[in-house]
């Protein structure tokens, strides 16, 4: 299965906001994970998937926020072995 989500900056709200097909699917996979007779593997799927996407953007927004800086940028949340 290939799965893609779209957020869009808004100027206007100073921040990132699903596109309306990905709230749709979030809202979708909301309900599904909700029902009870649902299938564990969906909801393994979806936080696996949205995990990813987390962990994607986390390193990316971390490469940048060095770049920013001119080197290494000490992050006591992630950074716990220093």
């Amino acid at each position: 299965m290939t799965e893609s989500i779209t957020f869009n900056w808004h100027d206007e709200a100073g921040e990132a906001r699903p596109s309306p097909t990905t709230r749709k699917k979030l809202d979708e996979w909301k309900q599904v994970v909700k029902d009870p007779e649902g299938s564990s593997s969906e909801l393994v799927y979806y936080l696996d998937f949205l995990g990813d996407v987390i962990y994607g953007l986390q390193k990316e927004y971390d490469s940048i926020l060095v770049a920013s800086h001119g080197g290494d940028v000490y992050r006591p949340d992630i950074d716990q072995d220093r």
